[in-house]
């Protein structure tokens, strides 16, 4: 018999990926930034989690997945100014922003706060760094990714579920939780934005 847990590390992410993808084409690359937000590699890694690992290290690893929104938005805010205020390319401004993505999660690993402290400093952190990134004039609406790109943000999401659930008992359900969001969606979604239409439109 296949194991289950298995099918879905093969399926579960690419499904919800292929979804998102598919949406953002018919409605804008808008909407596929609003789709970045959603937990598409990170909910299926916490489920999977919960079946290898149990319930108290998945609880974990989901509070890890949540302070991992601060590694995130830090990578995001790092692309968009490297881009947009120093004209970096996107494979320069991409690899930079994964420093600063590992960087952030390896410091947060260290942070032993209750959920209700985690979530406000969270969310203060957000609207920090909203405020931070810088404005362009560029319309969003335009533009649709081919199925290369797609195939790439599916591939690197059943990459990234087998690499954290593989050694989530070395890495502990707190950075465990926390690499659930290394940017895979938004990295490439970011690279094909800005091969297709520009700087002005990656921001």
């Amino acid at each position: 018999m296949f194991d289950a847990v298995l099918l879905l590390k093969l399926g579960l992410a690419p499904v919800l990926i292929l979804a998102a993808s598919l949406a953002g084409n018919r409605w804008g690359n808008t909407v596929s930034g609003w789709i970045v937000g959603l937990p598409l590699t990170s909910a299926p890694v916490i489920f999977i989690l919960a079946l290898e690992q149990g319930g108290d290290f998945a609880a974990a690893s989901a509070q890890g997945s949540m302070l991992g929104l601060a590694s995130l938005s830090a990578f995001s805010l790092v692309f968009s100014l490297l881009i947009l205020r120093m004209r970096f390319d996107w494979k320069p401004a991409i690899a930079v922003g994964w420093v600063v993505f590992f960087l952030a999660s390896f410091l947060l690993e260290g942070v032993n706060v209750p959920l209700v402290v985690s979530f406000v400093g969270v969310s203060v952190w957000l609207v920090f760094v909203a405020r931070l990134f810088p404005k362009t004039d560029a319309t969003l609406e335009s533009g649709k990714s081919d199925w290369r790109d797609i195939a790439i943000r599916m591939v690197a999401a059943v990459s990234l579920i087998f690499a954290v659930t593989e050694f989530a008992p070395t890495l502990g359900p707190r950075l465990s939780g926390l690499l659930t969001l290394f940017p895979v969606y938004t990295s490439v979604l970011a690279a094909s934005i800005y091969r297709r239409e520009g700087a002005a439109s990656s921001g």
